[in-house]
């Protein structure tokens, strides 16, 4: 099994529990997929704002990532 398909197997197992509200899914599904940038974004709404730092520093570190993006989030979540 490669890489692909073992992400692909995380996220539908992911998707088929029972979540509580659509932040925890959402922040499940970041989880599964390791991504930062959706936990970056995310975090706040369950009041983690360092976790979110944290996340938006990763995100910005991640290849490929589109930093201007991530720098916008973080903008977003401070102004909150």
């Amino acid at each position: 099994m490669g890489v692909v398909e073992a992400d692909l197997d995380r996220f539908l197992a992911a998707m088929e529990r029972a979540f509580t509200s659509p932040v925890h899914r959402a922040l499940t599904m970041a989880d599964a997929l390791d991504s930062a940038a959706i936990r970056a974004a995310f975090l706040p709404r369950i009041g983690d704002m360092a976790g979110s730092i944290r996340a938006h520093r990763q995100a910005l570190d991640t290849p490929g990532i589109n930093q201007r993006l991530v720098l916008e989030s973080l903008i977003q979540m401070v102004d909150r």
